[in-house]
């Protein structure tokens, strides 16, 4: 019927490499954590790498943004 579902990829521990999902995804970030913003500012998601270790470069960037 035309109509889209949206999708916000993230990596999860099911996935055994962030390949599977920048490949199949296409996200923004190849180490698969990102922010994406929804309707003109309205929303704001964050998605976090959970095979990332806490403190690390993630952290880093979520300090930045």
């Amino acid at each position: 019927d035309g109509r889209l579902t949206p999708i916000l990829a993230a990596r999860g521990n099911h996935e055994s490499q962030n390949a599977s999902i920048v490949h199949l995804f296409d996200v923004p970030n190849e180490n698969v954590y990102y922010a994406h913003t929804f309707g003109g500012g309205l929303l704001r998601t964050y998605t976090l790498n959970t095979e990332i270790p806490s403190g690390g470069v993630q952290q880093e960037w979520l300090n930045q943004i």
